[in-house]
């Protein structure tokens, strides 16, 4: 349990697909773009994009109020569909840490160029492969951890005053932060002390709309959840998903791969159980595709977290368990063995492992 906030504030009921995260990512991937931009960019494809989500839509394992299969779309007409749309999602992306503004133009992060690597073969952003869903649902309990998981765990028990327990349970588990955390800055602790006391004008409908709406569209774009029939207010999920949500660093990828296994093409295999030679080459492809796919001339380096992000990803797809650390430790040892081509540099940073530069 980390001590800090991880709830995203930006979310509406309009912040549905994650698809459109994927988009962004992207289109800034070519280029930066003002804001105005990528907005008239985004608006210029919804014809295509429109498809794109009415195929991924009617995948999805839920059961609506009406007709209308196709939810969270960013659309023309104006200030209130369009561009109101547009603004939340990039309000989310910004959240999340996948897009900054710098002098007016809006660019990729490392972790949104994570994202746009994962994306490169994708044809319909809105159907996201395997390795996107591994990096999306991490992403998601590390950001958003508060607020989704207990949005989940709260639809699950199908509670009479829904929105009165998820307040109940978030105001706990920020309780036991603050008694048990280990604070590196204050304003962490001040944070947490004043988000206990939140208050939303019309609770239940803030709830329903911009917290629980969203969170769900995610889980079901992500194949965690099985089924929700929101007429009924009931969601299904297999007993997985407990043990999937109380993940830590250290078993994410073997509970995540275990939930999957019946969307997996293959066996599972465990790294630690592939021999030597083998790892070798995949560590070894990743450190090429990362140089070819994270650098520019300017600073021929990379950065190690974007490295572990993208090689865990492609190898959950791959069937493969691997944890963060092994792939860690595996990386250090294979650039420390090719010492006359790389050369890998540690940083104390919460932002960054560190990097690899060539020699």
């Amino acid at each position: 349990m980390k001590p800090e906030l991880q709830r995203i504030t930006s979310t509406t009921t309009k912040v549905r697909r994650l698809g459109y995260f994927v988009l962004f990512s992207k289109i800034l991937n070519n280029t930066p773009l003002p804001s105005q931009s990528l907005q008239s960019r985004v608006i210029e494809e919804e014809s295509q994009n429109r498809k794109y989500l009415e195929d991924a839509c009617r995948e999805l394992p839920i059961k609506r109020r009406g007709s209308e299969s196709v939810t969270g779309e960013i659309c023309s007409g104006g200030k209130t569909k369009g561009e109101d749309a547009f603004k939340r999602y990039l309000g989310t992306v910004i959240e999340f840490g996948l897009v900054h503004e710098i002098a007016g133009r809006l660019y990729n992060t490392k972790r949104g160029e994570v994202l746009s690597a994962l994306s490169e073969k994708s044809i319909n952003p809105f159907r996201l492969s395997f390795a996107q869903k591994y990096w999306f649902l991490k992403l998601i309990l590390e950001k958003d951890c508060d607020y989704s998981k207990t949005a989940l765990l709260c639809s699950i028990e199908r509670e009479t005053n829904e929105e009165q327990k998820f307040l109940s349970m978030l105001q706990e588990l920020w309780r036991r932060k603050l008694m048990t955390g280990n604070f590196k800055r204050p304003e962490t602790y001040d944070e947490l002390r004043k988000a206990i006391n939140t208050k939303w004008t019309d609770q239940k409908r803030y709830y329903f709309e911009n917290i629980k709406a969203p969170r769900l569209e995610w889980f079901s774009d992500l194949t965690v959840i099985d089924f929700w029939n929101i007429n009924q207010n009931k969601v299904t999920v297999r007993d997985s998903v407990r043990l999937l949500l109380e993940s830590e660093e250290t078993n994410f990828s073997s509970l995540f791969v275990s939930h999957m296994k019946p969307l997996l093409k293959g066996s599972v295999t465990y790294w630690k159980e592939i021999v030597k030679k083998e790892r070798d080459e995949w560590l070894r492809i990743f450190v090429l595709q990362s140089f070819d796919l994270f650098t520019s001339d300017v600073l021929p380096r990379i950065s190690v977290n974007q490295v572990i992000e993208y090689g865990l990803s492609i190898l959950a797809e791959s069937g493969v368990v691997c944890e963060s650390n092994e792939f860690e430790d595996a990386l250090e040892r294979f650039v420390e063995e090719n010492s006359e081509k790389y050369r890998y540099v540690r940083t104390i940073s919460e932002a960054d492992r560190g990097y690899i530069s060539k020699l």
